[in-house]
């Protein structure tokens, strides 16, 4: 699980392998090996796949100013630097 600085541009060209045991993501409800996880400064742990996603997606739509963390009524914006 990377969790020092936040994750990195690296951390979003990985493509995790769903696993029959593992940890659950909370976004995707698919299990994976612990480094395939990650999280913010807040805490809030999911896989690089979902971050990747979440972040492309948010880019596209033009709401690339504060990226929040994906959980819910979370405050937690992503530095400039992870993405």
């Amino acid at each position: 699980m990377i969790q020092s600085d936040g994750p990195s541009k690296d951390d979003f060209d990985v493509e995790a392998q769903p696993v029959d045991e593992g940890e659950m993501c909370e976004a995707c409800y698919l299990n994976y090996l612990k480094h395939d996880f990650f999280s913010l400064d807040c805490k809030h742990s999911f896989c690089v796949n979902c971050h990747r996603d979440h972040l492309q997606t948010r880019i596209k739509d033009g709401s690339a100013i504060k990226l929040p963390c994906m959980y819910q009524k979370c405050s937690e914006i992503y530095k400039a630097e992870q993405i």
